[in-house]
């Protein structure tokens, strides 16, 4: 099951223990915080069900419990490991995942289900110096401050029609009772809900990290490396006839939901073919 870097507090007797070492060679306490344990069992109990009423219902019902949601790459590792070759060809795909919503309620979108995701890996470099030194030199972690700064006013700037959501997943520079850090790395994501929002908040990203890197009197640019963890999820007509089936029990239609971890299982299955 997928885990996030966060120490697990709960004290439960089940609570997490588990250390990793990140790509960054950092020991990080790691928990299931994102709701991987409750979506296997939910999934589980779905299946159960179906199976205990297989006269109300006819067809043939697949189960995937997909891996690696948080990076969005457990979906096309399936594909890849042939996972067409192991099932049949499924008519309609159903993906779901937990919200901060009231006990009992299935919530849905319209056309859109849930937004793009991007992710910009960005390094700052900064000027030669010593920090023996400081006043001489041009620190790379100031300027990612203030790139980091400028993102809630930026997103509330772009969101004009639709919104755009800015967030920073991850800071890292220099090492302890290091020397002065000769760059600053940068995580960024940007979530949208339509091709046009999704190439302006890419733009204005940039811009600005191009802005506070000139403004700082580096002479290099800072590196930019923007790849594409997720793509728009636009729902099937099928879902307006659940929303009729499911609206007398415990339906609720609910404003977009922010997220995009489990929905790239459905733009694999569609982007090759399949339906």
């Amino acid at each position: 099951m997928d885990a996030l870097p966060v120490q697990e507090k709960t004290e439960l007797p089940f609570a997490s223990t588990k250390f990793i070492t990140d790509e960054f060679c950092t020991r990080q306490p790691v928990m299931h915080a994102c709701g991987p344990d409750l979506h296997m069992a939910a999934l589980l109990a779905t299946v159960a069900t179906l199976k205990n009423s297989q006269k109300q219902w006819h067809g043939t019902a697949l189960a995937l419990f997909q891996p690696n949601g948080e990076y969005t790459a457990g979906a096309q590792a399936m594909v890849d490991d042939g996972l067409y070759d192991k099932i049949t060809i499924s008519s309609v795909v159903l993906g779901q995942h937990i919200m901060p919503l009231e006990s009992s309620v299935v919530a849905n979108q319209g056309s859109v289900a849930i937004p793009s995701a991007d992710a910009l890996d960005i390094r700052i470099y900064g000027g030669r110096g010593h920090r023996v030194n400081p006043q001489n030199n041009i620190d790379p972690i100031g300027i990612a401050v203030r790139t980091v700064a400028r993102l809630p006013k930026l997103a509330k700037q772009l969101s004009t029609n639709l919104p755009i959501i800015l967030g920073r997943g991850g800071f890292h520079a220099g090492v302890p009772r290091g020397d002065s850090a000769a760059h600053a790395d940068l995580n960024i994501g940007i979530e949208t809900y339509d091709a046009e929002n999704r190439e302006k908040g890419l733009k204005a990203v940039r811009e600005v990290v191009k802005r506070e890197v000139a403004d700082a009197g580096v002479e290099r640019e800072a590196a930019i490396d923007a790849r594409a963890r997720a793509l728009i999820a636009r729902n099937s007509p099928i879902m307006k006839a659940l929303q009729n089936i499911f609206a007398a029990h415990f339906f609720k239609k609910k404003p977009p939901l922010n997220g995009n971890e489990n929905v790239f299982v459905r733009r694999i299955l569609f982007d090759h073919g399949h339906s």
